[in-house]
């Protein structure tokens, strides 16, 4: 080989980026100017294969190693091993010529890193042996696919070391004898860990690593290796104990109490403290309204919170908090003590006696509220005067009636009988024994008979329950059951007509509605025993015969069900109506469509209930636009049923739609006015850029550049 003008590849590959699980290895380029000859090994210069070892290692060349293996220096030797362990590697022919071969710091970190990312100890092992230099320098790359200088303050915070790079990759792989075997041979136990991928960015220490992702083998010996049980100053003070109590891995974070991590940073992490202000202030202003909240609230949520009950009991600054970052796909969150906790109130009072700062945040506050923890809220304002806990408690319920609820299955009879069954007959249905002594049914009769009103093929009529229910000391109570005939599909399957079925329980010798289906009651959280209890009766042959009782009575109501009129206006302008409306209503005077004395055929019950509903759902007349939009030129052209669902877009400074998640009919408005102004937009736009290109053209003519 006589034409070797390019310079030799730098060895690279997964050692150099493990750091960016999002990175891949990149081209092979450079190297020999014409490739390994054809001729074979016979035809290669040893010099110039000297100089380009690795890059025969990288792409599998062993014949032309063994060949030419005597001719190579040690040092020559060892990068072609590195080479070829990046591939798919033989790594018994590694290990026998790992004796003849000089590692230095790049080939033993790239080496090792590829028999740990395949799962060899063996070699791992045998490389850290015959290594010299596991204190050198292994420089990482920059990401390949992102902007040059992004993340270069970042990345000039990672060890390079190359024991430490190895570390790395054994945490990463979760390898116990590789997290072993490097701490033995000089690894530090305090090592910054990045997690960077596409669209993830956080940062630990090898100890919050290892407990965040429950690698008990890694932690054990990062701890006996002398990991600070505090972290390091890569990222926040305290994330190990935050990760351990985030997992639930009490017993590690008491651990952690006693070797001086602490609950309460003692204002030092002032870096911590800036850094949430900065987010605090400078929230980037996003199209999707949705991506600009903190600490996982809007901030309309935040202004309710400091301005309702705020007043009422003191609220601490967040960032006066230890407060943890946790990176996902959508932004990520900050956390604090408080919230990793959960809503078990024997957990918070354990750290309480270790010295948790248990003084609310306002956004602390409404992650209780939003996650319906009563009990733990209760307990954190148990030092305030009774008339102040229920204040904030009715201040709560009147943004979230339910708040604190315990679930249906909790539901006992009341005296006031709100939510009881009367008249209800199960008839020879096989219950569901719960271990309370209570016992579940199904409620058939809420599959109306033949002849309860004129239904639409495909739908039978059902008795639907809707209800509200709320927490009173240690109880949940009904506040309020509506029962109400809805026209549905008929079910496709078993799973669907479970779910349509309303759930009754006998308790005390009364049965009461619970205001949920047979298939919701697989989905509750609470009792275990109870629901193990459940899903053992939705497998039971008495389910099936329940199943087949319900599969009857509506082929039976189906046969015999009067079929109304065919609507006169078409699927898509019916879409968000109730269907027992479709063929009665029609458009009215106004352009909107509603229902006359005669669409509805004199049937002055439908009527009735038609205007109920009307009055719940449809905002046309009560609908007051910002008056920034009423000089749109074409304001006067928008359907009067859509103008409810567009806004002022503050953001491009123009008319845009609101995307409400409501009622059906809500949902089904805003998807008509998604259809309808993007046909409006659309050649609008068109003809902007068509304009625009004719007023681009030449002189004289001819197609635009």
């Amino acid at each position: 080989m006589t034409n070797d003008s390019q310079d030799p590849l730098e060895p690279h590959g997964w050692f150099r980026w493990l750091h960016d699980q999002s990175a891949g290895r990149r081209p092979c380029r450079g190297g020999f100017a014409g490739g390994i000859p054809t001729g074979g090994p016979d035809s290669l210069d040893a010099v110039a294969l000297g100089r380009h070892s690795w890059e025969v290692g990288f792409l599998g060349r062993m014949d032309i190693l063994e060949k030419c293996w005597a001719d190579l220096t040690p040092r020559q030797r060892g990068l072609a091993l590195g080479g070829v362990s990046e591939n798919d590697p033989d790594w018994e022919w590694i290990l026998a010529r790992l004796p003849e071969a000089e590692l230095g710091a790049v080939e033993t970190c790239e080496i090792a890193c590829n028999a740990l990312r395949d799962g060899n100890e063996p070699v791992l092992a045998a490389v850290l042996a015959a290594s010299s230099d596991l204190s050198g320098e292994v420089p990482r790359y920059e990401s390949p696919n992102r902007k040059t200088g992004v993340f270069a303050e970042t990345l000039g915070q990672l060890s390079c070391r190359c024991a430490d790079l190895v570390l790395e990759a054994a945490l990463i792989r979760s390898s116990p004898g590789g997290v072993r075997l490097v701490l033995q041979n000089g690894a530090s136990p305090d090592i910054p860990v990045w997690l960077l991928e596409r669209s993830y960015n956080e940062r630990h220490c090898a100890l919050s690593f290892s407990i965040k992702n429950r690698m008990a083998f890694a932690v054990s010996a990062l701890i006996s290796a002398g990991a600070s049980p505090k972290g390091i100053s890569f990222c926040s003070a305290n994330l190990p104990l935050f990760e351990a109590i985030s997992t639930r891995q009490d017993a590690l974070a008491i651990r952690l109490l006693k070797k001086q991590a602490a609950l309460a940073d003692g204002g030092e992490d002032q870096g911590r403290r800036k850094k949430i202000r900065e987010v605090r202030r400078k929230k980037p202003r996003l199209i999707s309204p949705a991506a600009d909240y903190f600490f996982g609230h809007f901030d309309d949520e935040l202004d309710w919170a400091k301005k309702s009950v705020g007043s009422l009991i003191p609220f601490v600054p967040v960032e006066e908090k230890p407060c943890f970052y946790h990176g996902d796909g959508q932004g990520g969150c900050w956390q604090t003590f408080l919230d990793a906790l959960g809503g078990d109130v024997e957990r918070l009072k354990r750290f309480e006696r270790h010295g948790l700062d248990s003084r609310l945040s306002a956004e602390e506050f409404l992650t209780l509220v939003d996650g319906g923890h009563y009990d733990k809220l209760l307990h954190l304002l148990s030092h305030e005067p009774e008339h102040i806990r229920a204040s904030v408690l009715f201040r709560i319920r009147r943004r979230n009636l339910s708040f604190g609820e315990q679930g249906p299955l909790a539901l006992r009879p009341q005296d006031d009988r709100i939510g009881d069954a009367i008249g209800f007959d199960p008839g020879p249905q096989r219950p569901c024994r719960l271990p309370d002594g209570t016992a579940l049914y199904a409620d058939l009769s809420a599959i109306a008979p033949a002849g309860h009103a004129p239904c639409l093929p495909g739908h039978f009529w059902l008795r639907t329950e809707s209800s509200v229910r709320c927490r009173r000391g240690n109880e949940t109570v009904m506040r309020r059951i509506s029962l109400d005939w809805k026209m549905v599909a008929l079910p496709q399957n078993d799973h669907q007509l479970m779910n349509l079925l309303p759930a009754v329980r006998l308790a005390e010798g009364r049965f009461i509605r619970l205001g949920v289906t047979l298939g919701s009651l697989l989905w509750l959280e609470g009792d275990k025993r109870l629901t193990k209890a459940v899903e053992k009766w939705m497998e039971s042959a008495g389910m099936m015969k329940i199943v087949a009782s319900a599969q009857g009575l509506i082929k039976d109501q189906d046969r015999g069900n009067r079929r109304p009129p065919e609507p006169t206006l078409s699927h898509e302008e019916l879409d968000g109506y109730p269907k027992e409306f479709w063929p009665h209503l029609v458009r009215i005077e106004s352009g909107s469509i509603g229902m006359t004395e005669k669409s509805s055929c004199g049937d002055a019950g439908l009527m009735t209930r038609y205007r109920a509903w009307e009055r719940m759902n449809k905002k046309e007349d009560s609908f007051v636009p910002d008056p920034r939009i009423l000089d749109w030129e074409i304001w006067h052209e928008v359907p009067m049923e859509l103008k409810p669902f567009l806004t002022w877009d503050d953001l491009f400074d123009r008319p845009g739609f609101r995307s409400p998640d409501g009622s059906e009919y809500e949902k089904a408005m805003s998807r008509k006015a998604t259809r309808w102004w993007n046909e409006m937009m659309i050649p609008k736009v068109l003809a902007a850029i068509q304009a625009s290109t004719s007023a681009g053209e030449p002189a004289g003519g001819g197609s635009p550049t």
